[in-house]
């Protein structure tokens, strides 16, 4: 990717009715990859409903959000081969080994596909599993960082060969608990990281979401984590908090977990996501 190339693509004005990419980056680790349920009837296909049962109101199926591709007739997501037609079921890169799972991807797509139906959205997203800040994701070095980088690369080298106008609307990062054993470094950790992925997107502004965790009240070892969230997206003129605490545990898991004391997120919680990122770029 060539960074000059990529800011003069973003300092292009978007027009009412051409054609234009839009760009949305996901990143971290399982609930940047996403295990929200598709519905109740396929979290007991999936063989987990006895351990892990949905909570009513909790799945795509029962917060609106379509499950089938014709759904999402202008977006696509980043695979192994390239930029991929999405296609729940088959390719959110989802948890569990269950296709039928999905992160902030789906009601973004959804959201997006409503407010701009001329133009076509790129998903580009890394989130795997139980995945830490200070080794796996360190900026410009970790294995992780890596693997993001690379996808972003040859994603923007694709998109720059076909469209005109770019627009990256910003970067998801939803990450932390793997990071308990170096919490107190978690801050300094989290500043070089947001710099590394604006030099290497060439976008000196790059607007970064933090999602704010939801389902460590009372748990001492990750307060400092969540200071560092707080304190980062507040120093950070183009970083943005994503709260949807509630105050307790039982609250959160209530209104925002997929299942009961299992700390990842619902489709609902990923569809308030989506909405609230959605208002802030329209400052």
């Amino acid at each position: 990717m060539k960074p000059a190339l990529f800011l003069l693509l973003l300092t292009l004005p978007v027009l009412a009715g051409g054609e234009r990419a839009l760009v949305f980056l996901i990143a971290g680790q399982s609930n940047a990859g996403g295990v929200a349920a598709f519905s109740p009837e396929t979290n007991v296909e999936s063989g987990m409903a006895d351990k892990h049962p949905t909570l009513p109101g909790s799945t795509a199926k029962e917060v609106g959000i379509p499950t089938t591709s014709e759904a999402y007739p202008r977006s696509f997501i980043w695979g192994k081969g390239g930029f991929e037609c999405l296609a729940p079921g088959k390719n959110l890169k989802g948890g569990y080994h269950d296709p039928n799972r999905h992160g902030i991807e789906l009601p973004m797509a959804m959201l997006l596909e409503e407010k701009y139906p001329g133009a076509d959205k790129f998903f580009i997203k890394h989130g795997p599993g139980g995945h830490n800040l200070h080794t796996q994701w360190k900026a410009g070095s970790g294995p992780d960082y890596k693997k993001f980088k690379g996808q972003l690369d040859g994603a923007m080298a694709d998109l720059e060969k076909r469209y005109d106008q770019i627009r990256v609307i910003g970067l998801y990062w939803d990450q932390g608990e793997s990071d308990r054993p170096k919490a107190n470094d978690y801050g300094k950790n989290l500043r070089p990281l947001f710099a590394a992925f604006r030099k290497d997107t060439g976008i000196s502004d790059l607007p970064i979401f933090v999602r704010k965790h939801l389902f460590q009240h009372g748990d001492d070892s990750f307060v400092p984590i969540l200071k560092a969230q707080v304190d980062v997206t507040g120093e950070d003129p183009h970083a943005h908090l994503l709260d949807l605490d509630l105050g307790s545990n039982e609250k959160n898991f209530k209104a925002w977990a997929w299942t009961g004391k299992n700390g990842h997120l619902s489709s609902k919680a990923y569809l308030e996501l989506s909405g609230r990122i959605l208002e802030l770029t329209k400052k």
